[in-house]
């Protein structure tokens, strides 16, 4: 399969502005020339070098033998380099990741952006004089570079930044059920209630309902099993991971002889979404593979664009600089020869035999939490009404590990095996408001309404990558070309804003023998947005955000009983997706179960809970665009104490 790239630009005859390399560096350095130290320091540090423009002519044998060269060439540069970096810096030295291992890079302090160097052919000595002395500047720590107008402008193109960022919305704008053990055994319908240090989160009113200060704090324990079918085939994965799901405080302040006769001020932190979870796929594909992927991002951008003379990660890192996300994927494509180039016809190659099947694996790894702090305040008037208001920070640590590779099952094929890794970090912090009211109608029936406004990030990424390959030659003999650039990308920061939702709530009061509550509530994804630095980007996203999501309702319900000092809790809960496209993601829904114990003036509480939802993991947004049918099963442990004083 083949794919045509840009036009090459036509060669000049005449010269310009050209220079010696003993003018653009000169040998003697004047007394006040900015120190080494200075330089490291310069954010851009850029050298153009303009040389004669050469017309050459080339037969096809010439060019056949010139991709042979290249080919060898780059074979032993790849060596040299890590050859070179083990005596420089023995400390950085990396050990290659083999098949189906993942590659781990420490990270350390924020170093200076990278030299780019723009050379305009084809003067080798000149050439290997300048790379000298970019040599003599590099940063021996990894490299950090901020990718030109963020990854989502330079996947414009190609989709895969529009799935991203729907992506990236739901993410951020759906809850997962967490909070207090009552809390969650009830199913969170708490909007009408209060009384609980996580309907604090649900409605700001609730905190006017409790008797007396009161703090506690939550533990759990979750597991995601995760089933998952590509391709017709079948696999499974679990993890588990604990946490400390909520922690809070209330203090109440009553004045009988007023008509706001109780206000109360209040903190809760609670985590909204845990991350932690793994996702594992195979099967055999007839139809595409990485190389298509690694192609259709090269579509467009012309061959010339790369520098295959050039130190690899100085390169990578000019080509995510200068022009983004697609033009570095296309370089390790071409790098690894995972992709080739047709220079007669101008054209990018994919020369897999993929219709011979292709063994693929898919791995998806999350980590990371979602976590809300609620500054709290309200009163209540007159003994029936309680007006109050939330101000919610929100924080994101979020890490996705993906990693796919290709097993080519035709042994004809010029390639044999194909691994492809990213490492992404995302990060950042967020506030929204929330305005709530309880009315107690009657000594058994309590009304609620509260409004959440959306949330607004402001969120930066990073990310690293590598990409190793095994082909065959044009001796038949099977050769290892692998790139894991020494750098790390930065996104951002860029802004989203999430769905807001108004709900309203019931609740049957029945003295002391138990309770029943009712939430229903509406969440406009449709509305969510992303900002980013240019308009013509931020309108293209945002239009494929309001044409792919919709809005959402929830139903709660949740129950308990009481037996004297015990209680007996359950609760249940549905969610729409926020997709018009179910395939893409079903409904959620779950159930719990709980119970409570008082003592004196303190309380222990118990909870589980179980939840299921199945979606659609696409691998990859261009090329390699197969799906995962994925069933997600997660379970819940939590564990609360309360203490009132």
């Amino acid at each position: 399969m083949g794919v045509e790239g840009c036009q090459e630009q036509t060669l000049l005859t005449e010269p310009i502005a050209t220079q010696t390399i003993e003018q653009v560096f000169p040998t003697t350095i004047p007394n006040d020339a900015p120190t080494h130290e200075a330089l490291q320091q310069q954010e851009v540090f850029r050298v153009t070098i303009e040389v004669h423009s050469v017309i050459m002519t080339q037969t096809t044998v010439q060019i056949q033998v010139k991709k042979r060269e290249r080919r060898e060439g780059i074979l032993q540069k790849e060596l040299h380099h890590q050859t070179t970096r083990a005596t420089e810096a023995p400390h950085l030295l990396r050990t290659q990741a083999t098949k189906g291992q993942r590659l781990v890079v420490q990270q350390n302090q924020l170093q200076v952006a990278p030299l780019e160097v723009l050379v305009h052919q084809e003067e080798d000595k000149l050439m290997l004089r300048l790379n000298r002395f970019l040599k003599n500047l590099e940063n021996k720590e990894m490299k950090k570079i901020r990718l030109f107008t963020l990854v989502f402008s330079a996947l414009l193109s190609s989709n895969m930044m529009l799935g991203q960022s729907v992506g990236e919305v739901v993410r951020y704008g759906f809850e997962q059920l967490n909070g207090s053990a009552r809390y969650q055994a009830m199913g969170g319908a708490f909007g009408a209630l209060g009384g609980d240090l996580s309907a604090i989160a649900n409605n700001p009113a609730g905190s006017s309902v409790f008797a007396f200060n009161e703090a506690g704090a939550s533990i759990g324990i979750q597991s995601f099993s995760t089933d998952t079918n590509y391709l017709g085939e079948s696999s499974n994965v679990e993890k588990s991971s604990f946490d400390i799901k909520q922690a809070g405080l209330v203090l109440v302040l009553t004045n009988p002889s007023s008509k706001w006769d109780k206000v109360a001020f209040g903190f809760n932190t609670q985590t909204l979404s845990n991350y932690d979870k793994n996702l594992f796929a195979q099967g055999t594909n007839y139809n595409r593979g990485l190389e298509d992927y690694f192609l259709q991002n090269a579509t467009g951008i012309s061959y010339n664009t790369f520098d295959f003379n050039n130190n690899a990660d100085d390169e990578y890192s000019f080509l995510g600089s200068r022009f983004g996300y697609a033009a570095q994927q296309a370089y390790m494509g071409l790098y690894t020869y995972t992709i080739t180039h047709d220079d007669l016809n101008n054209a990018y190659i994919a020369d897999g035999l993929v219709r011979g099947g292709i063994k693929q694996t898919f791995e998806y790894n999350t980590s990371g939490r979602q976590q809300i702090y609620n500054l709290n305040f309200s009163g209540r008037y007159m003994e029936k009404l309680s007006l109050g208001l939330n101000i919610n920070l929100h924080a994101i640590d979020y890490a996705e590990y993906k990693a796919t590779e290709d097993i080519y099952l035709d042994n004809a094929s010029s390639l044999s095996q194909v691994f492809f890794q990213q490492d992404l970090k995302t990060f950042g912090t967020g506030v929204s408001f929330q305005f709530g009211a309880i009315y107690k109608a009657t000594d058994v029936l309590r009304l609620g309404l509260n409004y959440t406004s959306p949330t607004y990030y402001e969120l930066e990424d990073e990310y690293t990558e590598g990409l190793e390959t095994y082909y065959l030659d044009t001796t038949n003999a099977t050769q290892r070309a692998a790139i894991y650039p020494n750098v790390v990308n930065l996104n951002g920061p860029y802004k989203i804003k999430t769905a807001g939702k108004v709900q309203g709530s019931a609740a049957l009061v029945l003295g002391k023998k138990g309770l029943l509550s009712v939430d229903y509530g509406k969440k406009n994804y449709g509305s969510s947005s992303i900002t980013l630095p240019y308009a013509a980007d931020s309108n293209a996203i945002n239009t494929e955000i309001s044409t792919v999501l919709d809005d959402a309702s929830y139903l709660r319900i949740g129950g308990e009983g009481r037996i004297g000092d015990l209680s007996l809790r359950a609760g249940y809960w549905q969610e729409d997706s926020p997709y018009k496209d179910k395939a893409v993601m079903d409904d959620f829904s779950g159930f719990s179960l709980g119970m409570g114990i008082r003592f004196g003036s303190g309380s222990l509480d118990l909870a589980y809970t179980k939840s299921t939802q199945k979606y659609g993991r696409q691998l990859y947004y261009t090329g390699l665009t197969d799906s995962v049918n994925v069933n997600e099963n997660a379970g819940q442990v939590a564990l609360t104490y309360n203490v009132r004083f």
